[in-house]
């Protein structure tokens, strides 16, 4: 391989190049849903990289020719592509940021017949055109990154591209909307007025073809499978953009300014998986805007100006699994939104800084998949049963901030899967006795910073698989002598609390409440170079550490306030467990009766005695008393009585007959 300066050209595995690993991290997130820790969550600043702790890495991870090059100020790029090896099968070609006005037409790489990845990439700064006038066929993989698309004058579309009708095979209309177009209010002199086009429309219409003629088309990229437009302000979208991509199963369309997703965009791409049009401008959604993507597995409208869903918002996704859409200021949730998507299993909704309100009784219904949902702000004055009753497989539950003052009994009772549930900063006040009644799968549950001043006694009594709890930054001063005695308790953290520190706190257990959760990952990776393939065995154990510093801390009395609980119990308050206690008394006892002179000890030896033969003489008439109440021991006695009387009436009868012996 002859590699030009400004270049290097080697074997590369494909897993190195920035798209491969970008087309790895949809596809473990289409796979693992929420499981899926290597897509990171608030990247906004390089979304091409992504990390590999993930369990199962990509079997395909063959050696490829590689070649990446800096395109000098001095050089025409159309040289530097020339002079390139024409067996290359992946390439990046790069501007400088001192570089401008640099423009490279997609026609300048139609000798690499070998080319199967291309990846286009410029700065903030450069003024970098990709000028598209003919289609690559044989590309598989297209990323631009940074770089001004612009359609070239032998761009290709489709013939008879006019007599297309992109809704010809669409029938799909919401309730709502169908109800609307059978009420009709105009005679049918004045519908066939309003069809007749004003010529300030017609000139608009015109126009608007014109336009949509000199935009960038993707028509003949017969075997493209991965496109992928990112920074390329593409503001404006049309239809026949992405005509004939029927092999294409990745999109993304991200940070282009993009407002508005017109009907049928996508008419093009039918057998997508998943599509990205994160950080852009998008002001509303219209069913018809993603209509026909039946394939579709994965929705990010994620960092976006949504404000709004209802049921006209979306069309059918009979196979969507992943929608998202953080970042939006969502406020109202409208009735029958996901009835077209109930094979969802991970739902992200609403912004950080504008609260989602769920105004109807059941705001979430047909999501009877959803195993995952995340809100990250949540206004509702009083939390019932009936917001969560349709998310019967529900497993995590996360709402990260917002203002629930009241949580009512049996609002989880319908989440019979409930793993996790995460409501911190939620500013909750008070929680029924009977919530979490019902959710007996819960293992963590995390109630940090709100304002709870005290829990009811046998709040966790249904949860017998609860391992973590989370009570930290709230304004608790004791909690119920219950919640230590969970076997299956692995954690509790009750740090940043206005603790009243007193002996109730003796079955408090350090062991416990000085814990936090590690999660240790090994990832052992196998590179079979002879089959290449890369094959990974990996482990996930879970651990936990101790530390001092998370030890809760006194506020009250006075001379206890900064000090931890349990240097409170042991040093100042001196309390002890009652196991412990008795054998305490007991040391104490033999300690005191050794030291004594021996008329001492004796005497002293005769009145615990006496004392304690009294107690047990009151603890025998008070169970006396207590037995005379049951059913068991009135039963007792009434065998005895009538075994007293039988004897009575044969001792009568023995009487009589000495008697009679006697005369």
């Amino acid at each position: 391989m002859i590699c030009p300066q400004h270049c290097v050209c080697q074997y590369a595995h494909r897993m190195d190049l920035p798209i491969a690993r970008w087309i790895h991290s949809v596809e473990t997130r289409q796979r693992k849903g929420h499981e899926f820790i290597g897509f990171e969550e608030d990247n906004n600043e390089n979304n091409n990289e992504v990390n590999f702790d993930d369990d199962i890495l990509p079997v395909n991870n063959e050696l490829l020719k590689f070649t990446m090059c800096l395109v000098p100020s001095h050089m025409e790029p159309k040289d530097l592509i020339a002079s390139l090896p024409h067996d290359v099968q992946a390439l990046v070609i790069l501007s400088t940021e001192n570089r401008k006005n640099m423009s490279v037409l997609v026609s300048d790489f139609n000798q690499l017949f070998d080319l199967r990845t291309l990846e286009v990439r410029g700065t903030r700064t450069s003024n970098f055109t990709l000028i598209f006038d003919e289609p690559l066929a044989w590309i598989e993989n297209l990323n631009v990154d940074s770089v001004y698309v612009q359609a070239g004058e032998r761009m290709q579309f489709r013939p008879n591209l006019e007599e297309i009708d992109p809704s010809q095979n669409f029938n799909y209309m919401p309730n709502s909307e169908r109800a609307q177009y059978n009420i009709s209010f105009e005679t049918p002199e004045e519908i066939k007025e309003m069809e007749i086009v004003p010529y300030e429309i017609y000139k608009m219409e015109k126009l608007t073809a014109e336009l949509r003629m000199r935009t960038i088309s993707f028509y003949g990229w017969d075997h493209l499978k991965v496109l992928r437009l990112k920074g390329c302000r593409m503001d404006e979208l049309y239809w026949e953009m992405f005509d004939g991509l029927s092999n294409l199963e990745h999109l993304a369309l991200e940070e282009n300014e993009i407002k508005e997703i017109p009907p049928f965009t996508f008419f093009g791409t039918p057998n997508i998986k998943s599509l990205s049009l994160s950080h852009n401008e998008i002001l509303d959604m219209n069913y018809r805007s993603l209509a026909g993507l039946l394939e579709l597995q994965l929705l990010d409208l994620s960092h976006n100006n949504i404000g709004k869903l209802s049921e006209q918002t979306f069309p059918p996704f009979p196979k969507l699994e992943i929608i998202d859409l953080r970042h939006n200021p969502i406020k109202n949730l409208f009735p029958y939104i996901f009835g077209v998507m109930n094979k969802t299993e991970v739902l992200y909704i609403g912004a950080d800084d504008v609260a989602l309100e769920l105004n109807s009784d059941k705001p979430f219904e047909n999501l009877n998949s959803l195993i995952y949902l995340e809100i990250p702000k949540l206004n509702l004055p009083i939390m019932n049963e009936n917001v969560f009753a349709s998310l019967q497989n529900l497993e995590i539950l996360k709402i990260k901030s917002g203002n629930i003052p009241y949580i009512e009994f049996d609002t989880f009772s319908h989440l019979l899967k409930l793993r996790e549930l995460h409501m911190s900063n939620c500013n909750i006040q008070e929680i029924s006795m009977d919530t979490f009644f019902g959710a007996k799968k819960l293992e963590i549950i995390d109630l940090s910073y709100n304002r709870l001043r005290d829990l009811p006694q046998g709040l966790f009594d249904d949860q017998h698989e609860l391992n973590e709890i989370y009570l930290n930054d709230n304004q608790l001063t004791s909690l119920p002598s219950d919640i230590f005695k969970l076997n299956s308790l692995k954690m509790i953290q009750l740090l940043n609390n206005p603790w009243e520190c007193n002996c109730d706190m003796k079955t408090w257990r350090q062991g416990l409440t000085n814990k936090i959760r590690l999660r240790k990952v090994e990832n052992k990776c196998l590179n079979a170079l002879k089959h290449n393939k890369l094959n990974c065995e990996g482990t996930s154990i879970q651990t936990y550490k101790f530390d001092h510093k998370l030890s809760p801390k006194c506020a009250t009395p006075l001379n206890l306030e900064g000090k931890s609980v349990f240097y409170a119990l042991r040093r100042v308050l001196h309390c002890a467990t009652p196991a412990k206690t008795a054998s305490l008394s007991k040391s104490v006892e033999i300690i005191k009766t050794t030291t004594m002179k021996p008329e001492v000890r004796a005497k002293k030896i005769a009145i615990k005695q006496k004392y304690d033969k009294h107690v047990n003489d009151v603890r025998k008439k008070k169970q006396q008393a207590a037995q005379k109440n049951t059913l068991e021991y009135q039963l007792f006695y009434r065998r005895n009585y009538e075994n007293l009387q039988m004897r009575n009436v044969a001792a009568d009868v023995d009487n009589n007959d000495i008697s009679n012996d006697i005369l």
